[in-house]
């Protein structure tokens, strides 16, 4: 594993593609730990697209902190990249809908529960999947939280 394809750097670059901010994928207290399990399988089954979209991160970022306007080129950049195009999709059906596919044109199969419950889609469209929830009883008899508590802020 290179220093490209290091694990910031991936938490970063799937900041910079799904438009959440990094302390949001990848808080600081993570007990399912998602980021190593995505960052685990795409170097498995796609270790060199892997290594491409981190190399044109950091050449977009640099030494810099990521920001939006940083993350919307790099997001620009790789989207557009007909090269990366699977790759990037690939990792974005991770952190939005916990399963794999390397197209989209496979079947995919969920990586694992928590996953699939603690999936990015979820926070998207603030709600949670039927049978899990993370709120206290009675939750629906108050106003739900603002979209920033969901998606978090940069």
């Amino acid at each position: 594993m290179t220093d490209n394809n290091s694990l910031e750097t991936f938490v970063d670059l799937s900041a910079a593609l799904t438009g959440f901010p990094p302390k949001t994928i990848a808080p600081l207290l993570d007990p399912t730990n998602l980021k190593q399990l995505y960052f685990d399988k795409m170097n498995a089954e796609m270790s060199d697209e892997l290594n491409e979209m981190s190399n044109i991160y950091k050449q977009i970022v640099g030494s810099q902190s990521l920001n939006p306007d940083l993350a919307q080129q790099v997001a620009n950049e790789i989207l557009n990249n007909p090269n990366l195009c699977n790759a990037a999709q690939a990792l974005l059906r991770l952190w939005y809908l916990g399963s794999w596919s390397q197209t989209s044109g496979d079947e995919p199969s969920i990586v694992s529960q928590e996953a699939y419950t603690n999936s990015l889609v979820w926070r998207t469209i603030q709600a949670h999947p039927m049978g899990y929830s993370t709120f206290h009883y009675g939750h629906w008899g108050e106003q739900p939280p603002s979209l920033e508590n969901f998606v978090g802020t940069w």
